[in-house]
């Protein structure tokens, strides 16, 4: 195993963030120097030239490499082309003064490149499932499988909030060393987003009841119905866009580059539209296209008219 070369996997972005984070305060002394790329924009053989490249000014250089997919069986859409040759040259004999970090989703260990810089590297695999991931995170607390479950749901698998939530439980429940379900509902926040994909989800089911607390409750939180209606628009436009890239699309990052949008919307979009039909997301997508114009033609009050639609439903 090499120990200039570390390879971490996994569909996570928050969690490769988080180990790279521990590597470097490992490796990490004032006189080094860390460069990242990103394997999408920047070729492999750029990354090999910076890491072959004598250090004036630093005794060490720790180059990061994110978005390996060339090391995956799926290319993304746009991503730059890479020729492997320096590169497997250079796992076979690397810098003895320089480390790469390097990154991926995913191994396809049909690849030559793969085998290769599997038996050349320190290999990282993080795949972990969140259920295991709180669980690691608990340290002397105890929680329940089924509320671990149901905080899991409650940030709608966000792994980001998961571990910054988890911290704050732990905090609140510091003396008694045991997180409820009672305690995820009085402590751990709902977003924004949260709370628009939820108003989406209860309007497809035309659970009126439900529609109207979530929309109460945004308006209490200083929300205008001039804003909720089209945040709850491009809520279900998102959920329309994930359903039908999810087709041909592996993750949820892909996707996000895809759209130009951040991992977390995605995450949540494709928690609510696996439960409908692609024609039942486009009808309220049209439905409320359209109550938004009658409401700046006919000159009527966003909330009433909002509400209107929900008992409508």
């Amino acid at each position: 195993m090499n120990n200039t070369i570390y390879l971490l996997v996994s569909q996570d972005a928050f969690i490769i963030e988080k180990k790279t984070s521990e590597i470097l305060k490992k490796l990490q002394t004032k006189e080094t120097e860390i460069v990242k790329y990103n394997l999408l924009e920047t070729s492999i053989e750029k990354v090999v030239e910076d890491l072959d490249t004598y250090n004036f000014l630093c005794n060490k250089k720790i180059i990061i490499a994110n978005d390996a997919y060339f090391l995956g069986s799926d290319k993304p859409k746009n991503a730059v082309e890479h020729n492997l040759s320096k590169f497997e040259k250079y796992i076979k004999n690397p810098s003895v003064d320089n480390i790469l970090i390097l990154s991926c989703e995913k191994l396809d260990n049909r690849k030559k490149i793969v085998d290769l810089i599997t038996k050349n590297s320190k290999v990282i695999d993080m795949n972990l499932n969140l259920n295991t991931f709180i669980k690691n995170n608990l340290e002397d607390f105890e929680m329940s499988n089924q509320d671990i479950d149901f905080l899991i749901d409650y940030v709608c698998g966000d792994t980001s909030r998961c571990a910054s939530e988890i911290e704050k439980l732990k905090l609140y429940k510091y003396d008694e060393k045991r997180i409820t379900r009672d305690d995820i509902i009085n402590i751990v926040t709902k977003t924004i987003d949260d709370n628009v994909f939820s108003l989406a989800d209860s309007i497809i089911k035309k659970d009126k009841k439900t529609s109207i607390e979530i929309y109460q409750e945004m308006v209490l939180h200083n929300q205008k119905a001039s804003e909720i209606i089209p945040l709850v628009a491009s809520k279900f436009r998102l959920m329309y866009q994930v359903k039908i890239l999810s087709k041909t699309m592996y993750s949820d990052d892909e996707i996000a580059r895809t759209l130009g949008t951040k991992k977390y919307p995605v995450q949540l979009a494709r928690e609510v539209s696996k439960k409908y039909q692609d024609s039942e997301i486009l009808k309220y997508l049209n439905m409320l296209a359209e109550l938004d114009y009658n409401i700046k033609t006919n000159n009527m009050y966003e909330g009433v008219a909002f509400e209107q639609f929900i008992f409508s439903l």
